[in-house]
């Protein structure tokens, strides 16, 4: 009788798997910061653009604080001329 056995390397497996697990980790992480970096941006167009409507309405000064803030203007005209462009 004849015995036949096939000797695989299980240590070997595994190690290729850690690095396609590690490599998949890695690719989530950089793929769930730059969305969360686009989000960000989004979300900071749509407030500029919702405060700008604002004031056009009703011109309260922690409005226009806001948008200081998030603009990083320093005068209202400044800021006159950005909501223009959001218009």
């Amino acid at each position: 009788m004849m015995r036949f056995e096939v000797n695989t390397d299980v240590q070997k497996i595994s190690d290729v798997n850690f690095w396609v697990i590690l490599f998949g980790l890695i690719m989530l992480v950089i793929f769930l910061t730059d969305l969360s970096l686009n989000l960000r941006k989004i979300t900071r167009n749509f407030e500029i653009d919702y405060l700008c409507k604002i004031i056009l309405v009703d011109k309260k000064s922690s409005n226009l604080k806001r948008l200081y803030r998030l603009t990083g203007l320093k005068n209202k005209q400044q800021v006159r001329e950005l909501c223009q462009e959001f218009k």
